[in-house]
């Protein structure tokens, strides 16, 4: 048997890259998830965000963000944490 979990070729993958506002703060998301669409991809941004902000307590968020990257390199939302 093999088993592949390359997920559904279909899908595209989205990347959640986090930008604080220091260089030390952006962390790349390397992996990804595939998602039907850029709308779904906005909502796991969301829970990304809250479960980082749950995580680290209290912290300024105003000038935290997320980018939401296609596999292409795209941008295709800019989601601040607010």
């Amino acid at each position: 048997m093999r088993c592949d979990d390359s997920g559904d070729a279909n899908l595209p993958r989205y990347f959640f890259h986090t930008r604080g506002p220091e260089l030390v703060s952006n962390m790349l998301d390397r992996k990804g998830q595939q998602l039907p669409d850029v709308a779904t991809a906005k909502m796991v941004a969301v829970e990304i965000a809250r479960n980082i902000m749950r995580s680290t307590g209290r912290q300024v968020w105003s000038e935290w963000l997320f980018e939401i990257v296609d596999g292409g390199g795209q941008i295709k939302a800019i989601c601040r944490i607010v």
